[in-house]
């Protein structure tokens, strides 16, 4: 699996996956077998069986690709992508936010420069600021990288404004349970 699929699919990783389905996962990452997974969450290893089928189901998993060990990768890629992007974004100042943002948008540096009142060199600046924040490798294209970033930045946004209305959630919030990602 090529790291950019893996980027995409840790990305819906987040969403698809319940909270029970997201700490059984964590077991399953940290070495537990079936039955010490059933032992720790108090239920049987044949339950633990069907939750791993189910998350393979969900994840689009197949037989052939080494399900337990592909769940894991993007397990772990999609909590080191959510701890990369909550460290980028303090790193940002929210002149570099706005431009961020109409990047994600699809804008490219002149559009932006027009839609904010400076000078495209100010832009480029920022621009340049922000590549250099992300602090991509040789294999990552900073721009990508850095909507990236934002884009999870942004789902996590919508996931707090969503827990706060949703009186259901309020058990999540009081628990840490915070962007569907285990903290």
């Amino acid at each position: 699996m090529k790291k950019n699929e893996l980027y995409r699919q840790a990305i819906d990783f987040n969403m698809k996956l319940t909270r029970h389905q997201l700490r059984t996962l964590d077991l399953m990452a940290n070495g537990y077998s079936n039955s010490k997974i059933a032992k720790e969450m108090g239920t049987v290893p044949q339950t633990v069986k069907n939750t791993f089928s189910r998350i393979f189901k969900k994840l689009d998993l197949s037989e052939d690709e080494e399900p337990r060990v592909v769940a894991v990768l993007l397990y772990q890629t999609a909590g080191q992508l959510y701890q990369r992007a909550m460290a980028f974004r303090q790193s940002l100042t929210r002149q570099q936010l706005k431009v961020l943002g109409l990047m994600a948008e699809g804008h490219n540096n002149h559009k932006i420069a027009r839609e904010l009142g400076r000078s495209n060199n100010t832009v480029k600046s920022t621009v340049s600021d922000i590549y250099t924040k992300v602090l991509s490798t040789d294999e990552e294209h900073p721009r990508i990288m850095a909507i990236l970033l934002y884009q999870i930045m942004a789902e996590e946004a919508l996931w707090w404004k969503q827990c706060i209305q949703d009186r259901d959630s309020q058990e999540r919030v009081r628990s840490g349970y915070c962007g569907h990602l285990i903290l």
